[in-house]
């Protein structure tokens, strides 16, 4: 009976089931070639199909991110200007070809400048900054918004400035490594002393567009803020399209 008792437990026994499911049950299934490709193509798809909404997305928040920074580069240099005492301009280089191309209707940098608007040093401790992907600084002018050419509605062919107070002599540091060029800035935003501006009030505005290698792409020409600067106090006011 002892035999025969430990000749079931063994029969029973969880090691023996293991050991003989090795050559079925326990095989590890294995992908072929043909089932990886399907589903490599079927993400691709889905990928696809997502990216589009995606990219609008990051580009139309990347419009409010422009209009934060730039917003908070003038008013930083309008209280500087009052607390210093000193004339501070907000350079915006638009297309003149003495700029890199990355810089162009992007960057914006704060300097101090002397009467004349002429180039005098660099507010310590700040270096070039760059609106997000996806959004340009597309017009620094007097009028506002509404008065583009297409109502309100900024296209690529006549949506762009070019200038506005120039600001000469600049000392550019193009990649912020103390290498340096006397330029010239052609867009500028200049507060006085006094935190009221040097010239007439003017609208900042950033939209969904793209500047490359002199091509200028607007994305999305409704989607855009305006920064209104107060010719006789400095204060920025933000303008959207629904106001």
């Amino acid at each position: 009976n002892k035999t025969k008792t430990d000749e079931f437990l063994l029969r029973s026994s969880p090691m023996l089931k293991t050991d003989k499911c090795r050559g079925y049950r326990c095989r590890k299934h294995s992908f072929t070639l043909t089932e990886l490709l399907a589903v490599m193509a079927i993400i691709a798809i889905l990928m696809g199909i997502a990216l589009t909404p995606f990219q609008n997305v990051l580009s139309s928040s990347g419009v409010d991110g422009a209009q934060r920074m730039v917003t908070s580069q003038l008013r930083m240099a309008r209280q500087y200007a009052i607390s210093k005492r000193e004339k501070v301009a907000v350079l915006m280089p638009g297309p003149n070809t003495s700029v890199p191309d990355q810089m162009r209707y992007t960057a914006f940098r704060s300097c101090i400048v002397k009467n004349g608007d002429e180039f005098k040093k660099w507010i310590e401790n700040t270096e070039w900054n760059y609106v997000p992907t996806g959004s340009s600084i597309i017009q620094v002018l007097d009028s506002p918004p509404s008065d583009s050419p297409v109502s309100g509605e900024y296209d690529s062919t006549t949506g762009w400035s070019d200038t506005f107070e120039d600001i000469q002599k600049v000392n550019y540091d193009w990649n912020n490594d103390g290498t340096a060029s006397e330029k010239r800035v052609d867009r500028a935003v200049v507060f006085e002393p006094t935190g009221r501006l040097s010239h007439t009030g003017v609208y900042v505005t950033a939209c969904e567009a793209v500047y490359k290698s002199g091509n200028k792409t607007v994305r999305n020409g409704n989607n855009w803020i305006s920064m209104k600067v107060n010719q006789f106090t400095g204060r920025v006011e933000v303008i959207r399209p629904s106001d």
